[in-house]
């Protein structure tokens, strides 16, 4: 009986947390969910089927050095340290519209390739005061969790998800375009950045 009220008790809790999620936005096969913004952290889920192989799809997006050629706002990854072969010490510095200021995301990163058909990347906030940039803000990641699983040879169903508070001053309607439109740029930009890719290749 107690086995039953669990397993009830944790199905309920997995349907009320998705409950929460609302798509907010859908364009190119792309569909991004939100949750409110509660005490400045800023949730969103983008899940779409992209048009690239999954290894391809993985070494572009563990390519740091020219992840700033894609990714929306980025202005460059430093990588302070490794720490393994799968885990790093690393900082992404982001181009924020005037007049909010830059922001530092300094992360302990995780790379996880299970399978030759799934791989999964997580990132969360580092306390490392030695590490962090003076003229920007420090941003409070909770969550990063990008997900990729084989479709076929030339597709690739991901999942990404983030929350954080990006701290600092942030105008309501920039705050709106980071939940809604910025994780569809995100995995919009990968996608044609892996094709030019390809086709260059």
């Amino acid at each position: 009986m107690i086995r039953l009220i669990t397993l009830t008790s944790l199905l309920f809790f997995s349907l009320n947390c998705f409950s929460m999620w609302s798509r907010v936005f859908e364009k190119n096969g792309i569909r991004v969910y939100a949750s409110g913004v509660n005490k400045g952290i800023i949730p969103f889920k983008a899940i779409s089927i992209l048009d690239v192989d999954i290894d391809m799809l993985f070494e572009y997006i563990v390519d740091h050095k020219s992840k700033h050629k894609w990714s929306p706002k980025l202005k460059t990854v430093i990588v302070h340290e490794k720490l393994n072969d799968k885990e790093f010490i690393f900082s992404e510095y982001y181009k924020t519209p005037w007049p909010a200021t830059d922001r530092e995301f300094l992360l302990h990163g995780r790379i996880n390739r299970p399978s030759l058909d799934k791989f999964i990347l997580s990132a969360s906030s580092v306390n490392r005061p030695d590490l962090m940039a003076k003229d920007h803000v420090q941003a409070d990641v909770r969550k990063i969790l990008f997900i990729a699983e084989k479709i076929n040879k030339n597709k690739s169903k991901v999942t990404f998800e983030f929350e954080g508070d990006l701290k600092g001053w942030l105008p309501t309607w920039l705050v709106n375009i980071i939940q809604k439109k910025w994780p569809y740029k995100f995995l919009y930009s990968l996608e044609k950045y892996s094709k030019r890719r390809i086709i260059k290749n």
